[in-house]
């Protein structure tokens, strides 16, 4: 699994799904964060997306946030919303049965993750086609982040709730 933020959004990619959200649209009160806030709000909307998918599995989160992979690996932190995430990802490792690791990523490297964190930003969709062969947009974002984006870039309007032959398994409600 891979996670990536930047001031305006999150994103991350966990085989060949991934996911957007726009911290000014989907959770306003974090847009005003710290970005190493928001890299570890990143692993936690990851984790609520794909712990089902990783029941029984030792999961490895790929960031190139460095105070996420020591604080995770550490599993404690002095910043007090950290923890709090930190308090509900082994939640959800409990619940799941899953056992989650983290390794230093050179953002060079995150590039799945880091094009989704920045899909609001013109050129980012390219990267993410591939995914977006099989799945609408609307798969991997919230409903408000989908109108955003749209509004932005209009021309996706044929990626955002295509007809797949196939369905996918976890879709933002």
């Amino acid at each position: 699994m891979f996670t990536d933020a930047c001031d305006e959004a999150a994103g991350g990619s966990f085989g060949p799904d991934w996911f957007y959200f726009n911290w000014n649209v989907d959770l306003p009160s974090a847009s005003s964060l710290h970005i190493n806030e928001k890299e570890v709000l990143a692993v936690v909307l990851a984790a609520q997306r794909w712990a089902p998918l990783w029941q029984n599995k030792h999961v490895v989160l790929y960031s190139d946030n460095m105070v996420t992979v020591s604080s995770l690996n550490k599993g404690t932190c002095r910043n007090p919303l950290v923890m709090r995430c930190l308090r509900h990802l082994f939640w959800l490792s409990a619940s799941y049965n899953f056992h989650l690791t983290s390794r230093y990523i050179r953002s060079l490297l995150n590039v799945a993750a880091d094009s989704a964190s920045r899909l609001h930003s013109p050129g980012y969709l390219e990267t993410l086609r591939p995914f977006i062969a099989n799945t609408p947009l609307s798969c991997h974002m919230s409903f408000s982040s989908l109108q955003f984006l749209l509004n932005r870039f209009p021309e996706w309007t044929q990626w955002s709730t295509g007809n797949f032959s196939q369905s996918h398994p976890i879709c933002f409600q």
